[in-house]
C-alpha cells in the first residue's frame, strides 16, 4: 500500500506540474496542460479509482501552494474529481449472462457530458455577476484582442463577429475539456493496456452506445437555444456537450458499416480528413449520424457488427 502511496503523489505532483505549465505562456506548454489528467487516468485505470482521488489530492496541494487556492480550486473542480468519478464508473463491472460485463463506455460518455452541463452551470453562475455574464465578458475579451491586433481600430464588422463568437464561448470551453478529458483517458488506457497493466479490458469504438435519455437531454437542449439569454446561452453550450458523444457514436457507425470495405484505411482517412477540413459541418454530420444511430440502430444490421471484431 506504501508503493502505491508514492505511486499516487508522483501521479499527482506530474499532473501539477503539466497543469502549471500553461503559465509558460509557450506552444509547447498548452500541449503538456492538455495532458495534465493523464497522470490521474494512469493512477486510475492501472491501480484503482482511489489512488486517482488520492493522487487529485496530492496535486490540488501543490497547485494550492504554487499557484494559489482559486488555481487549485479550479484543477480539483476540472480534472480531480472528473477523472476520479470516471475511474469509478469504468472500473464498475457485473456478472451477465456472456461473463464478466464492464460499465459501457456510451455511459461513461453520457457522465462525461453531466459533467460538463454541472461545470457550464458553475462557470455561468461564477459570471452572473458581471454585465453580459459569461457571454459579455467573452464579447469584451474579443473585442480587446481585436483592438489590440488592429492598433485600436473596431468596425462594425468586428463588433458583429467578436457578438457571434461570445454566444458560442460556452459550448467551446465544454467542448475542448471534454474533448481533452476524452482524449487522456483513452490515451491512458491504451498505454496500460500496451504494459499489461489495465484493470478492465479496452473497449472499441464499435462498443459506443449510448443510452437513450441523452438523445432526450439533446433535443431538450436544442429547444433551449431559440430562447432568450442566459437561457438560450446555456442552451447552445449544453448543445455542444450533448452532441460530442454522438459525433463519437457516429464515427463508431462508420467504422462498423465500413467493414469488408476494399482499401478501408484509406477511405477512413480521407473521410477524417473531410471531417476535419470542415470541421463543424462536419462534425455536426458526424453527431447527426450518431443520433440516428439511436432509433435506427445501424450497427445491428450490418453482417459481423456484432463478431467481435476489433475496430481499431
Amino acid at each position: 500500500m506504501n508503493r502505491q502511496w508514492l505511486t499516487a503523489g508522483a501521479a499527482g505532483a506530474a499532473s501539477a506540474v503539466l497543469f502549471l505549465s500553461v503559465t509558460a505562456g509557450t506552444l509547447l506548454a498548452v500541449v503538456l496542460t492538455f495532458l495534465s489528467p493523464l497522470p490521474l487516468f494512469l493512477a486510475g485505470l492501472g491501480l484503482g479509482w482511489r489512488i486517482a482521488a488520492i493522487a487529485a489530492a496530492a496535486a490540488t496541494v501543490v497547485i494550492g501552494i504554487a499557484a494559489g487556492p482559486l488555481m487549485a480550486v479550479n484543477y480539483l473542480g476540472v480534472y480531480g474529481l472528473t477523472v476520479t468519478w470516471l475511474s469509478r464508473q469504468a472500473l464498475l463491472s457485473r456478472t451477465g449472462p456472456n461473463g464478466l460485463e464492464w460499465y459501457p463506455p456510451g455511459y461513461l460518455l453520457a457522465w462525461l457530458s453531466g459533467l460538463g452541463a454541472l461545470y457550464l452551470v458553475v462557470i455561468m453562475a461564477f459570471f452572473a455577476g458581471i454585465e453580459g455574464g459569461l457571454q459579455g465578458q467573452a464579447e469584451r475579451g474579443y473585442l480587446e484582442l481585436v483592438k489590440n491586433l488592429t492598433g485600436g481600430r473596431l468596425t462594425d464588422d468586428m463588433r458583429l463577429m467578436a457578438a457571434e463568437m461570445a454566444k458560442w464561448v460556452g459550448g467551446i470551453m465544454v467542448g475542448t475539456w471534454m474533448s481533452m478529458v476524452t482524449v487522456n483517458g483513452i490515451l491512458a488506457q491504451r498505454l496500460l493496456a500496451r504494459s499489461a497493466r489495465n484493470l478492465r479490458p479496452t473497449p472499441t469504438l464499435a462498443d459506443v452506445v449510448l443510452p437513450t435519455g441523452l438523445a432526450v437531454a439533446l433535443g431538450a437542449a436544442l429547444l433551449a437555444t431559440l430562447l432568450p439569454d442566459p437561457v438560450g446561452s446555456f442552451g447552445r453550450a449544453m448543445t455542444v456537450a450533448l452532441a460530442l458523444p454522438f459525433v463519437i457514436q457516429g464515427l463508431a457507425v462508420i467504422h462498423v458499416l465500413s467493414r469488408g470495405w476494399p482499401a478501408r484505411g484509406p477511405l477512413l482517412a480521407v473521410f477524417y480528413i473531410l471531417v476535419f477540413a470542415f470541421f463543424w459541418l462536419g462534425l455536426v454530420a458526424v453527431a447527426g449520424i450518431g443520433l440516428v444511430e439511436q432509433w435506427v440502430q445501424m450497427r445491428g444490421r450490418v453482417t459481423g457488427a456484432d463478431d467481435g471484431e476489433e475496430d481499431e
